[in-house]
């Protein structure tokens, strides 16, 4: 078996992350608090940003609260028994999903607070709706234009949370498999 140092090898580098990833989220919390102030927003837009800072906070607070359960519970295992190792294999993909949808979440409220801010300014899209109109008639670029969007941000929400977990997954997987 290659349950020896599994403690080291895969529970401390994935501990180690989740520190940084944890202090990195709440200054970025933080930091969102004073993106009007930094921008001027006006008295509409600040007041939009408000409702969905306190939208982004809900949904953060439960992803965190989520997160650094995980992180306690880790800290008392021991991987070097096969229970344990798959606990912790199971709660790690558990977490990495519940990443991951967290970043689709902040995806679509981004989204929406973009949207609702447009719509509040009376952007004028007809500039730039011309010029889709030249590159592909119809409202077949604007749908394309969207599609392409979406999925792009959705795969790079997708990538940065499994990338980081991925390879312990893997390997501890790979461990658990020799077990049966």
């Amino acid at each position: 078996m290659e349950t020896k140092n599994l403690n080291t090898t895969i529970a401390e580098p994935v501990r180690k992350q989740m520190r940084i990833e944890f202090f990195g989220q709440v200054t970025g919390l933080v930091a969102l608090l004073f993106v009007p102030y930094y921008f001027n927003f006006n008295q509409a837009m600040t007041s939009v940003y408000i409702v969905f800072y306190a939208l982004t906070l809900s949904f953060s607070g439960y992803y965190l609260y989520k997160f650094y359960s995980f992180y306690k519970s880790a800290l008392t295992i021991d991987l070097e028994n096969a229970k344990d190792l798959t606990w912790f294999y199971h709660e790690l993909k558990l977490n990495v999903n519940i990443y991951t949808n967290f970043n689709f979440i902040m995806i679509i409220t981004a989204l929406a607070y973009g949207i609702t801010c447009l719509y509040i300014t009376n952007f004028n899209f007809d500039p730039i709706a011309h010029k889709i109109e030249s590159l592909i008639p119809g409202t077949t670029a604007y749908i394309a234009l969207t599609i392409s969007t979406l999925v792009f941000l959705f795969t790079i929400a997708e990538y940065s949370a499994k990338s980081t977990y991925q390879k312990y997954e893997d390997r501890m997987k790979d461990i658990l498999n020799q077990f049966d």
